[in-house]
């Protein structure tokens, strides 16, 4: 019957394990999502300088590549004030002076075409174009001016540039750009290791203690289990003939380990269980102390007898 109640216990134990792994692993996934989303809603800054004369103002960079949620910053590099609106009504600045700046954030996929709203004439305006993409598409480099006087033309006529322009190209940095901490997929998976690493730690925290449990039940058990042979044996050996004839240690410990013997050849014994000479030694002092205990009530009940 302990065996069984036992083995309800490991199994609940091991249920309970089980659930606080697994609440553990949701714990830790719902933070490494929660900064997964603010990593990812929080884009870098770019600048964009509006520089020359009023009505001969541009924009530097004119075409220009970034993630989405990122921050551009128009500085008013000219000497007059000068306006920025989209083509699209995305978004749209009041009159910003000079050596002052004013930032949108993009939060929508695709191009935003954008002009300066100061200019004398239409002809005159300066345009430029932003495309926003998506975190794990890397970015454009910023083409040459050729190039970007081409796509401007394009896009000034109401078409759209094509994907490839024949003229020799090469990269120049953009000032004012800060490199974006892109978080790719490959990022993420690379990071998923630590949440599997920190929840096979606390599981194996959770083992190690449940194991410590189950062992000192186990010993806990088995000292009552000796103790319950103990008091069967006396019993036992107390109702036979045999014990009225030990009169002496020699005879009482000889009687002892037959009852022993008689005991384990009666029982099935798990080698757990198995008596050792510690309880063969507990077995004779309880049996010598209440030896000596019956006697000496026997004595007194007879001195009670004598005297009455």
């Amino acid at each position: 019957m302990h065996t069984a109640k036992e083995a309800l216990y490991t199994r609940r134990f091991c249920l309970l394990a089980l659930l606080t792994m697994l609440a553990s692993f949701i714990v830790l996934r719902a933070s490494h999502t929660q900064r997964v989303m603010a990593i990812d809603t929080t884009g870098t800054s770019v600048v964009i300088s509006i520089s020359g004369a009023s009505g001969q103002a541009v924009f530097f960079p004119s075409l220009l590549t970034i993630h989405i949620y990122d921050t551009v910053i128009f500085v008013n590099q000219s000497t007059t004030p000068c306006a920025v609106a989209a083509d699209d009504n995305s978004f749209s600045s009041p009159s910003i002076a000079h050596n002052q700046q004013w930032s949108t954030t993009f939060s929508i996929l695709g191009a935003h075409s954008y002009h300066a709203t100061s200019a004398t004439s239409s002809n005159d305006m300066p345009i430029g174009e932003i495309l926003v993409v998506a975190d794990n598409v890397a970015l454009l480099p910023t083409p040459q001016p050729q190039i970007e006087a081409t796509a401007l033309a394009i896009i000034q006529a109401g078409k759209h540039p094509p994907d490839v322009i024949q003229l020799p190209t090469t990269s120049t940095t953009v000032p004012g750009v800060h490199s974006h901490p892109q978080l790719s997929l490959q990022a993420r998976l690379l990071s998923f290791p630590i949440l599997a690493i920190a929840s096979g730690m606390f599981a194996l925290f959770i083992f190690l203690v449940l194991l410590i449990i189950v062992r000192f039940r186990r010993k806990h058990r088995a000292k009552q289990d000796d103790d319950e042979w103990i008091d069967d044996g006396f019993s036992d050996m107390y109702n036979t003939h045999a014990y009225q004839e030990a009169t002496s240690s020699t005879a009482l410990a000889t009687l002892v380990a037959q009852k022993v013997q008689q005991t384990q050849e009666a029982k099935t014994v798990q080698p757990s269980q198995t008596p050792k000479i510690a309880w063969y030694r507990r077995l004779f002092q309880t049996i010598q102390t209440r030896t000596h205990k019956r006697d000496k009530d026997d004595e007194d009940d007879e001195n009670y007898e004598y005297e009455a």
